[in-house]
């Protein structure tokens, strides 16, 4: 392990320093367009104001003049209609002569022209809806009955008694020379007159105006808008608020020439913010387009950044893991330069030539070799490294004497591998002990036979456990028997009648513990049998319609009195099973008898057999009783294990040996049983069993027709 490595961790806290000023520098670079695009929006928000300003000046005027000339024109019709009242011989029906000269005029109401009393005497209209009707409290009439004014006189807005729509009224006296009141003049009008000069500015709905008296009370309110008509984005709102912006901007009041009226026009703030974005997007794009292509470059840098700072941590973490590896190895590691100077030196190494690491470091390595032998290690030294210095890693082992430090010598095991490093091979030798490796066969040697030897022990006393309860079995058999054999001939009552009734009943109970005892002592010496290695089964051809059928024959009784339904669906020309009648006829009683053990009344019980395309014979046995739960399948098929604590299983009793036993049984034939079960939906037992070939089966069907199962037609055996 080169040391020169080690100075790399030098240059973490310059990096570490440089890294944190180029994260403040590209923090404030990416500051810097958001200031830009504030500048640009502050500009064009400011400049699109003063536009705006020098636009509503401008459009205040044009209004201002528009509605001067539209009124002039109303007031040379008041003007001449009163001087054609003034004039001798003229009456106040002047119908004919206001039609002429009104068509002449912009969309007006009517002209009406009322009596010194405040009554309609002439309305313009053709039916003229308002003749007849008072006008005396209205103010265009009192302000010329009371001479208030001697000109003109424009009303506000006032609700026609006629059609109840809103109005604004033009009035104009007509007098005698003496001054006596002729006649009043009114031309009224409505929204249709002030259309046509307003309409382009309030279509747009960014203008407000007003018509108002000198005075500053309002006549006629001329445009109307509201500033939430056009959506401003909240940002440039927010911007244009802490700006001190209004939602309107004011232009100055202008009298409408040649009458006593002013008017004031407002714009909304919106519309000159929309110019400002119109005017901001292009150079605002810009910045974001440059601050993108920045931004891109710049996460480049810093992933290529990132990954060359996690490489250079990455290899001081796999410097020192290097390190500590290296003086944790159990084998001695010296690696040298090409001058055969030591540069590394592990722990194991101080231990086996006696130098220290600091001792042993800038030594030539052939002080560690015997005096005869460092000539002949130069040599082969020099054309190993010359050899390997273009393909490095090559490896080369060999034994060699070693001299410690002490000076005696001693054999060693030498695995040599070429390093390549920045200023040229090196060579790493990995060094282990021949005399200590001798020692540690010896120790494995001694361990193999102690645990050979402790396992035939263990065997042994397997065999004598198994040799046990073959001797205990056959102890309590005997006098098992004696109990059954007495308990029946007491049952039959060989020797005359029994004096009480009661005692048949505990005759029979006797005989079937006995029974049972003698069914337990007997799965116990099979099991025994079985794992001592004695039962060596004698294979034969094995009918399975035969072999299924005898032993539904054998639980018929037992299902019936039950209430199960046992059925049997077996193909007729099944092959033979290659196996052991007795052990086939066990298998089935067992699988069978726990079924009707753990199958409710009026449950079914289904028993198939068929045969497989890899030449097995797969048998089933299929209940509809309580289930397994899951983890409780593992344990079945062990020896005195049983479900019988289970809550689905609290009634039934079992030593659980002959699911051991069918399990035991299906393996000496060669074949295989599986449990599949789910909890209250019945289990499902599958077994695998060798089938015999199409000449083995030919002897088959030479079985005497006493041992062949009954038979109810295709596919199913009667029961």
């Amino acid at each position: 392990m080169p040391s020169a490595d080690v100075h790399k961790t030098l240059r973490v806290p310059f990096f570490s320093f440089i890294g944190k000023i180029r994260k403040s520098i590209g923090f404030l670079v990416l500051l810097a367009p958001l200031i830009l695009i504030g500048m640009v929006v502050h500009w064009s928000i400011t400049d699109s104001r003063s536009q705006a300003r020098a636009q509503i000046v401008s459009a205040s005027y044009n209004l201002s003049t528009n509605i001067s000339y539209a009124l002039r024109a109303l007031e040379l019709v008041l003007s001449t209609a009163a001087n054609q009242l003034s004039a001798p011989d003229k009456t106040l029906n002047m119908k004919p002569f206001l039609e002429e000269i009104s068509a002449r005029l912009p969309p007006i109401k009517t002209i009406t022209i009322i009596s010194p009393d405040g009554i309609i005497q002439t309305d313009l209209r053709p039916s003229q809806p308002s003749r007849g009707i008072s006008v005396a409290d209205r103010d265009y009439f009192k302000v010329h009955l009371n001479r208030q004014t001697q000109g003109y006189y424009y009303s506000p807005p006032i609700t026609s008694r006629e059609d109840g729509k809103m109005q604004i009224t033009i009035s104009r006296a007509s007098r005698a020379p003496n001054g006596t009141l002729i006649a009043v003049v009114v031309v009224s009008i409505d929204d249709r007159f002030f259309r046509r000069i307003t309409g382009d500015m309030e279509q747009m709905k960014i203008y407000e105006a007003d018509i108002l008296y000198r005075d500053g009370s309002l006549v006629y309110p001329l445009i109307h808008s509201s500033p939430d008509e056009m959506i401003t984005p909240l940002w440039v709102a927010m911007l244009a608020d802490l700006l001190g912006h209004d939602q309107w901007i004011a232009s100055p009041r202008l009298s409408i020439p040649h009458s006593d009226l002013d008017v004031a026009l407002r714009l909304q703030r919106s519309a000159y913010l929309y110019a400002a974005l119109d005017r901001s997007w292009p150079p605002v794009l810009f910045i974001i387009l440059i601050t993108m292509v920045f931004g891109f470059f710049e996460r480049f840098r810093r992933r290529a950044q990132d990954r060359h700072n996690k490489s250079i941590a990455e290899n001081i973490r796999l410097n020192a893991r290097l390190r500590m590896l290296y003086h944790a190895a159990p084998d001695a590691i010296i690696t040298v330069d090409g001058q055969q100077i030591i540069i590394e030196y592990n722990k194991v190494a101080e231990t086996l030539f006696g130098w220290s690491v600091d001792e042993a470091m800038g030594m030539p390595l052939s002080r560690l070799l015997p005096e005869k032998a460092r000539a002949e290690h130069h040599r082969t030294a020099d054309y190993f490294l010359r050899k390997n210095k273009q393909a490095p890693y090559q490896m080369a082992a060999r034994t060699v004497k070693a001299l410690h430090r002490d000076g005696y010598e001693f054999h060693v095991r030498v695995s040599i591998a070429t390093v390549k490093l920045e200023n040229g091979i090196a060579a790493t030798a990995i060094i282990r002990d021949v005399n200590e490796m001798e020692r540690m066969n010896s120790r494995l040697i001694a361990l193999s036979q102690d645990l050979e030897a402790q396992s035939r022990r263990a065997e042994e006393a397997n065999q004598a456990k198994s040799q046990f309860l073959a001797t205990m079995s056959h102890e309590l058999r005997t006098p098992l028997n004696a109990i059954i054999g007495f308990s029946e001939l007491i049952q039959r009552e060989i020797y005359g009648p029994i004096s009480h009734q009661r005692y048949e009943g505990y005759i029979s109970d006797i005989r079937h513990s006995g029974e049972h005892l003698l069914s337990l002592i007997n799965d116990v010496l099979d099991l025994a049998r079985l794992e001592s290695g004695e039962s060596a089964l004698e294979f034969e051809s094995v009918p399975t319609r035969m072999a299924i059928g005898q032993a539904i024959k054998q639980v018929r009784g037992l299902s019936k009195s039950q209430g199960l339904r046992l059925r049997a669906r077996v193909p007729r020309n099944i092959a033979p099973i290659h196996g052991n009648r007795r052990a086939m006829h066990q298998i089935m009683l067992n699988l069978l008898s726990n079924a009707i053990k753990f199958t409710p009344a009026g449950g079914r019980i289904l028993v198939s057999a068929a045969q497989t395309a890899d030449g097995k014979i797969r048998l089933i046995v299929d209940d509809e009783g309580c289930g397994i739960p899951a983890d409780k399948i593992n344990i079945l098929g062990q020896p005195f294990r049983s479900l019988s604590g289970n809550s689905h299983h609290a009634n039934e009793t079992g030593m659980g040996l002959g699911l051991a036993i069918s399990m035991r049984l299906s393996r000496e034939m060669g074949g295989s049983l599986e449990i599949r079960s789910i909890e209250g939906a019945g289990t499902k037992v599958i077994i695998h069993l060798i089938a015999l070939s199409d000449s083995q089966a030919i002897k088959d069907r030479a079985t005497p027709d006493h041992e062949k199962a009954p038979d109810d037609g295709p596919g199913r055996i009667a029961i």
